[in-house]
């Protein structure tokens, strides 16, 4: 008889891609952090003894939510530079900001990131952590990711900081080549990492040289190194490379040979139709981030013309600067309700499509869907459990109706990462959810002080 760690039992379980609809109540077995069975209480007892059982009573399992997007730095500085578009919300917010961040800040606003992430579900982040106001910054982030028990894609983000004028100016102005120095130095700490990968993350296109794309494209073709950049979130993007270059961004990233299936690009709203001939052709993956693009007013991507044209579509909350939570479900919600409104087709992205971009696509987007985005045999045991008989899920008449359109952290119950327990009816296991919040706002007032915001 084969001995297993848990055992959730008694749930109704979203099984493989939601889009294929599959709700059946079984059970499922785990072992060292992957589903090894699923089935009934009594098939899987026949041949396996159980350490703990889980009971899901009541309550919808489903796989955990995929966030391909966000800057966890930014948490301490949710409710700034608002009512401003992209550039000058960057300008009244992010960049005086940017100098005053050390390592306890970065760390302080990544456990409440995650902590806030967690709660709604979430299993598995993809950081863009470009605050490097000293060497190896990001590691502050990854210690946030061990602490919390997150699966996590840190992309090192690369920001051109060298001609910001003296009243923002850091000390630390990181090169290109102190900036692929340390990426690879974390590659390397991080290589055999069973839940942490490194990528790199050129933030805008006007933050690396062409030279440096070309490099990092040697990268990615020569390690499988996974690249992730905003990419068209505003028209700005078009005409800085147009102007620099003489081409549109998305040909210069293919005439440096970066385009493939490892590139994520975020944003993806002013997307021409030579654009989306090069997402096709090199099936590039998009981060839709449609709360921040709404705060921001940058416009709506053409999300229904994407999964028409066969592009993986997955979703994100970005920063707190630009969207003022780190939640999915308000994601998930707001991605089908502004497709919908946009083009007047109450039809578009219905329910379990949406589930599907939040999980099984998200994880494919990140390389990571043989791991995770589903529950299947032999995948990890990135879980969540969803309470139906709370005040804002109940009554539950169709279980991708309510994830959807009736949710609320208040509704998670459990989120499992490897079959680890990272959030628990309101609390962190491992960590002590009252002296997060104390630090960060201790920590974000002391940097709106100094930053003068």
């Amino acid at each position: 008889m084969k001995n297993i760690d848990l055992l959730i039992t008694k749930g109704e379980v979203i099984l493989g891609d939601p889009v294929l609809r599959q709700v059946r109540h079984c059970d499922i077995a785990i072992k060292d952090g992957v589903i090894v069975a699923i089935g009934s209480e009594q098939d899987i007892l026949k041949n396996h003894a159980v350490d703990t059982v889980l009971d899901a009573s009541g309550c919808i399992v489903f796989p955990g939510l995929v966030c391909t997007h966000t800057h966890l730095f930014q948490t301490l500085l949710k409710g700034l530079g608002r009512d401003r578009p992209l550039l000058s919300w960057l300008d009244s917010s992010i960049r005086p900001a940017l100098k005053h961040f050390d390592r306890e800040a970065v760390y302080s606003g990544a456990m409440l990131g995650l902590a806030q992430l967690a709660s709604s579900g979430v299993t598995t982040v993809a950081d863009y952590q470009y605050c490097h106001t000293e060497p190896l910054m990001d590691i502050a982030v990854l210690d946030a990711f061990e602490d919390i028990g997150m699966r996590g894609l840190l992309y090192s983000g690369r920001t051109n900081v060298l001609g910001y004028p003296d009243s923002i100016a850091l000390s630390y102005k990181e090169t290109e080549q102190q900036y692929f120095d340390q990426l690879i130095e974390l590659q390397n700490l991080y290589r055999n990492h069973d839940r942490i990968e490194i990528g790199s993350g050129p933030a805008i296109i006007w933050d690396m040289s062409k030279s440096g794309y070309e490099h990092l494209s040697y990268l990615s073709q020569s390690s499988g190194l996974r690249v992730s950049m905003h990419c068209l979130e505003t028209e700005d993007d078009d005409l800085f490379s147009k102007e620099r270059y003489g081409v549109s961004t998305m040909q210069l990233l293919k005439q440096c040979n970066l385009l493939s299936e490892r590139f994520l690009a975020v944003h993806a709203v002013h997307m021409s139709d030579a654009d989306f001939a090069l997402f096709k052709e090199h099936s590039v993956p998009v981060s839709h981030c449609p709360i921040s693009n709404m705060i921001l007013a940058s416009g709506t991507a053409a999300v229904p013309r994407m999964l028409k044209e066969g592009l993986t579509v997955s979703l994100a909350v970005d920063g707190s600067a630009s969207n003022d939570a780190q939640n999915m479900f308000e994601v998930m919600k707001t991605a089908t309700l502004l497709q919908k409104v946009l083009h007047r087709d109450a039809s578009l992205l219905p329910a379990e499509q949406v589930l599907s971009m939040a999980t099984l696509a998200g994880a494919k987007a990140l390389g990571l869907d043989t791991l995770t985005g589903s529950i299947d045999i032999g995948k990890q045991a990135d879980i969540c459990i969803y309470d139906t008989k709370t005040l804002y899920s109940a009554p539950v008449a169709d279980v991708f109706a309510s994830l959807v359109y009736s949710s609320a952290t208040e509704s998670i119950r459990q989120t499992l990462v490897a079959g680890n327990i990272i959030y628990d009816r309101g609390d962190l296991p491992y960590n002590d959810t009252k002296q997060i919040i104390s630090a960060a706002h201790e920590q974000a007032q002391k940097i709106r002080r100094l930053s003068n915001l």
